[in-house]
């Protein structure tokens, strides 16, 4: 076999190594943060001996057991170190509900009251394509979508903040997924009519059709918001008492 080729095929084996490492460790934090916000250890030496078992006994060649041994070994200590370094940091909190429904001010708050820093994506996209997102959705609906999931994976690999997104941000399961790799969802659920007496409607792109436009939005996403969030709270009343109910709900994933 001529050297140069074998070495492109290693390399190109190397790469596809690491892409899976990465995913690997994706769930491997994504699983941390669930264990903590559940109260299970982080530890579980049996499963790390049976997954160690599984990847020698699927070996064609016995006489590499070892080496897998040696490799998985290292793979289960950069794993645990991923997820102990989730205890040592907070969970992101991020907030979803519909357009108006009082998260980014909320989020401000709250974000304050836990001395966090505060993440607002929908601003965040604005300043980066230099375009309000009037303009976004002028060029159209899926241009801005698409901006909205890149951030939603960038913000899965960080910590210690307190997130407002946009209300459209469940329309995609892939935002979902990132967020929660190491984040508590709170879904800030703020009736209809308080949406309405609230908000400029033409300043929102998918609200300036009229008022009907927010009961039809609010009916079809409901069971949405519903399904990804860890926490909801009816938003009706004050915001002071809207962080302090969030924060009432956080107790029982910040005390495990």
């Amino acid at each position: 076999m001529e050297l140069n080729k074998a070495r492109a095929k290693i390399n190109k084996i190397d790469k596809e190594i690491v892409r899976l490492l990465e995913k690997r460790f994706n769930l491997v934090n994504e699983i941390g943060c669930y264990k903590i916000k559940q109260g299970l250890p982080i530890y579980d030496k049996a499963r790390e001996k049976l997954v160690v078992e599984a990847c020698i006994n699927a070996l064609d060649n016995k006489d590499y057991s070892k080496y897998v041994d040696d490799i998985y070994f290292q793979i289960m200590k950069s794993c645990k170190d991923i997820q102990n370094s989730l205890k040592e940091e907070k969970c992101n909190i991020v907030l979803i509900g519909m357009p108006g429904s009082g998260k980014t001010t909320v989020g401000m708050i709250l974000s304050i009251k836990l001395n966090m820093d505060f993440f607002d994506i929908d601003k965040y996209i604005v300043t980066k394509e230099n375009k309000s997102i009037i303009e976004m959705f002028e060029i159209s609906e899926d241009y801005f979508r698409n901006k909205e999931t890149e951030c939603a994976k960038i913000l899965g690999n960080k910590s210690s903040l307190v997130i407002s997104t946009g209300g459209g941000i469940i329309k995609r399961k892939e935002n979902m997924d990132y967020l929660k790799r190491n984040s508590i969802i709170v879904f800030l659920n703020r009736p209809p009519e308080k949406i309405i007496e609230d908000i400029d409607i033409k300043t929102r792109p998918l609200l300036r059709e009229g008022q009907d436009k927010v009961y039809t939005l609010y009916n079809e996403r409901l069971h949405l918001y519903k399904e990804y969030c860890d926490i909801e709270i009816v938003n009706d009343k004050t915001i002071e008492e809207a962080v302090n109910e969030i924060i009432d709900g956080l107790t029982p994933f910040i005390s495990s």
